[in-house]
């Protein structure tokens, strides 16, 4: 099996650009149903955003998703990859 970089635990950022608003949050997960539970958690929590981008991977079963909510096609959710 490759290694490959995993987050240790959960973590967040915020940044700004030309008036755009980014919000980042990372977690840890061992199922696509734990990663879909948060991403609708993260759906809830920010309602009101314009675009809720997402992005996993799970290293059993060779998992791999990703959204672009709408933004332009390969333009955020794969780039977060």
């Amino acid at each position: 099996m490759t290694p490959y970089r995993t987050a240790a635990g959960y973590g967040e950022a915020e940044y700004e650009d030309k008036r755009s608003r980014f919000i980042g949050h990372i977690k840890p997960v061992t199922s696509e149903n734990e990663a879909k539970a948060f991403i609708d958690e993260m759906r809830r929590t920010y309602a009101d955003a314009t675009h809720n981008v997402f992005a996993y991977v799970l290293r059993d079963g060779n998992i791999l998703r990703w959204s672009d909510d709408g933004e332009p096609g390969g333009t955020s959710g794969q780039p977060t990859l």
